[in-house]
């Protein structure tokens, strides 16, 4: 990911020490700009959307979720940190072997 900011002229990498591992990052004028224009994260949006909800909604929300959750269950715990999007492109091939001949 580094090497295609850097190549965007966003950020630059700079080794001071002996230690060469040590790599500092800043960012360049145009990073600063992108940044600048970038919009705002949504966070506090959903913040000020909770405050503003009754308390009975929040109530039924709160309850809501939380059957939401003890209905989840763990498939496969190998997976927990593996983005879905590889997760069905292994799918197939999972299958594929799984299956014995006839």
């Amino acid at each position: 990911m580094l090497d295609k900011l850097e190549k965007k002229k966003l950020v630059r990498r700079e080794r001071l020490n002996p230690d060469q591992r040590v790599v500092r990052l800043y960012l360049t004028t145009e990073g600063v700009e992108l940044l600048t224009n970038a919009p705002r994260p949504a966070q506090g949006t959903l913040t000020e959307v909770l405050h503003s909800l009754p308390d009975d909604t929040l109530h039924c929300l709160s309850s809501d979720l939380a059957n939401l959750l003890a209905s989840l269950t763990v498939v496969d715990e190998q997976a927990a940190g593996i983005p879905s999007s590889v997760l069905a492109l292994e799918a197939p091939a999972k299958a594929a072997r799984g299956k014995r001949p006839a």
